[in-house]
């Protein structure tokens, strides 16, 4: 069985391309538009892993982070955040909310493929990949 991760991204186009890409790698990919949505299907069928934008509107993908961490149902999940964002201050702050990983956008299919497999066989590693 091809494992699930739940992408939570509000922008449909780079929602659709990274399910494309994961879908290509041999992944079960389902999506949501933002960390509210995000938090109810996690809840109601736990993923494998998460891949999360930061900047979302309604709940960030900073807090959602959180608020997976402090749920019992949820906690388990790894949590990769995906953004623009190349400061180190924004990577610090993911890894502070229970991230373990962190993409810098545009992501390549190779990065996604490999950073997915690479979370899902060693989950508490915290790792850094820039395109």
């Amino acid at each position: 069985m091809k494992p699930r991760i739940l992408i939570v991204e509000d922008s449909l186009s780079q929602r659709q391309t990274v399910c494309r890409q994961l879908a290509r790698c041999h992944f079960d990919p389902v999506s949501a538009e933002n960390g509210l949505e995000a938090l109810r299907l996690a809840r109601m069928q736990p993923p494998e892993l998460i891949l999360m934008d930061i900047d979302m509107p309604e709940l960030d993908g900073l807090d959602t982070c959180r608020e997976l961490q402090r749920d019992p149902l949820t906690r388990h999940i790894p949590v990769v955040m995906l953004s623009s964002c190349t400061e180190k201050s924004c990577q610090l702050r993911a890894l502070m909310r229970g991230a373990i990983a962190y993409l810098t956008k545009p992501v390549t299919r190779a990065q996604l493929c490999h950073t997915m497999t690479r979370c899902l066989l060693q989950p508490p590693t915290w790792f850094v990949s820039e395109a």
